[in-house]
């Protein structure tokens, strides 16, 4: 019997620290201009101080929503849902280019991990900036390929 394998998103705890920062930096700036009396500052500092508790709670939600990605011996479960191994119609690693970029020469790239399903509308699309997408896909191949030989 082969174990359970978990992947978890990646990078997104770090953004999180690095918005905490930045909403302590700015508490502390409206601190300093409300003992000067520096309204300009103070203003500033509490639209940034606005901006980044939005920005730190949206952050959060967003890692409350994305959760483990675990494939197991005969299915794949994400936050998308769970697909069997008997009911993968295909799994691929799409990319999708951006109409606009920053040159004329390379144009950025988002590749997602896209897991479809033979039967329901229910496929699982995985993020590279959040997930490590190529050792996942190599995990689903190497488990559909040991399912299929049974």
């Amino acid at each position: 019997m082969t174990e359970n394998i978990v992947f978890e998103p990646i990078g997104m705890a770090s953004s999180l620290i690095w918005m905490l920062i930045g909403l302590g930096v700015m508490l502390i700036l409206m601190g300093y201009s409300w003992s000067k009396k520096y309204n300009i500052l103070m203003m500033l500092g509490g639209f940034g101080t606005l901006i980044m508790l939005g920005s730190v709670f949206f952050t959060w939600l967003s890692l409350e929503k994305t959760i483990d990605v675990q494939v197991t011996a005969t299915s794949i479960q994400s936050m998308h849902g769970t697909i069997d191994f008997d009911n993968i119609n295909k799994v691929y690693i799409e990319e999708a280019v951006q109409s606009e970029g920053k040159d004329k020469g390379e144009k950025p790239k988002d590749r997602l991990l896209i897991v479809e399903p033979i039967k329901g509308n229910s496929l699982i699309a995985l993020p590279e900036q959040t997930f490590d997408i190529d050792s996942i896909k190599k995990v689903i191949d190497t488990r559909y390929k040991a399912w299929k030989e049974k």
